[in-house]
């Protein structure tokens, strides 16, 4: 029972780092917009017979934030509507779960080789 659910691993892992990782390094992705900062509300709830309406104001230009704490912790501002955080991963993050995908892939290759020639 061990020893099948470690084969079993050993194929789903590489499946589930790459995507992570693909989806992970992309800032599209991991980014999220914070509240509308313009002089006009983001929201306005109105009350009637019990039920809150809400409505959004007019879109507005976004500013766009370098999120890597430790080379910038001010926002760049292009507009001023929007600030937007970003949690993509840094590069060296993406290059070792790439290189992780990389191990358990030539890994499982080389097993199956071994299995084939009949070398287990």
């Amino acid at each position: 029972m061990l020893v099948a659910s470690q084969v079993l691993l050993s194929i789903i892992l590489p499946t589930v780092i790459f995507p992570l990782v693909l989806l992970c390094s992309k800032d599209d992705v991991m980014s999220v917009e914070g509240p509308d900062l313009s002089s006009a509300p983001a929201t306005q709830a109105t009350e009637q017979n019990g039920d809150h309406l809400t409505s959004r104001a007019q879109e507005s230009p976004r500013i766009e934030m370098d999120m890597d704490p430790v080379e910038r912790e001010t926002p760049v501002q292009i507009g001023n509507a929007r600030r937007v955080k970003s949690y993509k991963s840094p590069m060296w993050m993406t290059v070792l779960g790439y290189l992780l995908f990389a191990i358990v892939v030539i890994a499982n290759a080389y097993v199956i080789v071994q299995l084939i020639l009949g070398n287990t």
